[in-house]
């Protein structure tokens, strides 16, 4: 197998005020106006194969859909401008895939679509696919930055809400072990499927709800512990995740969040070292006090975002379900989290 992507490119490159780009059409269902448009970021490095997964998407017929591409090369702005232009002829497709290129930091894109509230009254964010070379994963996540910067590897590994580690058949099984125990040394919670030629079941990549409360899997996995060390990559990016019982004031969140996210301090605990504390990605399923509905708690980087969910299930277990992702965190998270966020009597 060629480790490069066999499939032509059939993405338009899209800068701010060019056209539209084409619509790739996989079926003739319609879109009632009145819905939001699902957008997936599908990001990873160069030749990995993005290309060739979206192409496979665009030539299934089985999860019919109409779906429009756009490649971003241009930034966080040009992509969200593509977006804008294309919603203009909204009705002719009912999902958005935005592929980036193979060096960008998916945060900043996601983050867009959250700062401007036109687009948001018609698309959500359903989740951001990160695929992973196998032949050469381990390299690109274990490269690094004079500057002492989170590589874009490891960025693109930590905000991902699924995790596609492609061309498995070009590494041996304890390759393949090895670079799984790095991903998961920097994001313990996202599913991670393994394929060849980028074949991977359409469940897997599209309608997964992952920035609200329908996901299709568990919110966060945390149960997961500790995640497995990897020596040969940056140690300072790792997942802590726990759970709290009891009732959280969402005024005392908001301002634990601030915290957390602005001013990079554990509320009560610490404070921000030489180096930096920084949060990659925030994900919380919060109990709040005098309410029966689920808050869902959302952040991608200094940006968060709070959104009232389904209502608790008359014998569903109650309880707070917390994750972070980033730079130099530590196991302060809980203890500071139960002592300033806890409703009080």
């Amino acid at each position: 197998m060629d480790d490069s992507d066999d499939l032509p490119p059939l993405l338009v490159p899209v800068e701010e005020g060019t056209n539209l780009p084409d619509v790739s059409e996989t079926s003739t269902v319609q879109t009632e106006n009145n819905d939001k448009v699902p957008v997936t970021i599908i990001t990873g490095h160069l030749g990995s194969g993005k290309t060739t997964l979206i192409t496979r998407l665009l030539n299934d017929e089985t999860h019919k859909k109409r779906i429009a591409v756009i490649l971003n090369e241009f930034g966080e702005n040009a992509g969200v401008k593509a977006v804008e232009n294309l919603m203009k002829k909204k009705g002719r497709f009912d999902y958005i895939m935005l592929e980036t290129t193979g060096l960008a930091d998916p945060g900043p894109i996601a983050s867009m679509f959250w700062l401007d509230d036109e687009l948001q009254s018609e698309i959500y964010l359903d989740g951001i696919l990160t695929v992973v070379d196998a032949k050469y994963g381990l390299e690109q996540l274990a490269e690094r930055k004079s500057n002492d910067m989170v590589n874009e590897a490891i960025r693109q590994v930590a905000f991902a809400d699924r995790i596609i580690l492609n061309k498995i058949d070009l590494v041996t099984d304890e390759h393949i072990k090895d670079l799984e125990t790095a991903i998961r040394s920097v994001n313990a919670v996202a599913p991670i499927y393994r394929t060849t030629r980028s074949e991977v079941p359409i469940e897997f990549m599209l309608d997964l709800h992952c920035f609200d409360d329908r996901s299709k899997d568990p919110f966060a996995d945390t149960n997961a512990g500790r995640p497995p060390s990897a020596t040969h990559i940056d140690e300072d990016v790792r997942t802590v995740a726990f759970t709290v019982p009891g009732q959280v004031d969402l005024h005392k969140l908001d301002a634990w969040l601030q915290s957390v996210l602005w001013e990079r301090t554990v509320p009560g605990r610490r404070k921000d070292t030489a180096g930096g504390m920084e949060i990659l990605r925030f994900k919380a399923l919060i109990n709040a006090t005098g309410n029966d509905r689920k808050c869902v708690v959302q952040a991608v980087r200094e940006l968060y975002d709070k959104q009232e969910g389904a209502f608790w299930e008359k014998d569903e277990e109650r309880i707070n379900k917390v994750v972070l992702i980033g730079k130099n965190l530590d196991e302060s998270f809980p203890q500071s989290f139960r002592e300033q966020c806890l409703a009080t009597y």
